[in-house]
């Protein structure tokens, strides 16, 4: 997904050099995996982190991203990392608003 396309909602990036590791900083965010709609690629780390079945989805397009916040779920994107070895995943919770939009 196109990096251009997330600045229409509100969440968080988080880096770091372990993807596990920033997986399981999202689940405590959350308060658990039933909220939250993967990126298929991250499937493997997901199923790991969460122990249970999990919703995954391939977030495409913007319009994936708005499915799953309209069913109250938060998207967990798999970002391209900035710098070689480091690890990019932002979490999506909800549509911007006009004032935040503004900050770009």
């Amino acid at each position: 997904m196109d990096p251009q396309n997330l600045e229409e909602f509100s969440g968080y990036v988080l880096y770091g050099r372990d993807a596990k590791d920033l997986l399981e900083r999202v689940v405590r965010f959350a308060r658990g995996c039933e909220k939250l709609v993967f990126d298929t690629r991250l499937s493997e780390l997901a199923r790991e982190v969460c122990k249970d079945a999990v919703e995954l989805v391939e977030f495409s397009s913007r319009r994936d991203v708005e499915d799953c916040l309209s069913k109250g779920k938060y998207a967990v994107i798999l970002l391209r990392p900035p710098i070689d070895g480091i690890e990019s995943i932002a979490l999506i919770v909800g549509r911007a608003t006009e004032k935040s939009k503004r900050r770009h």
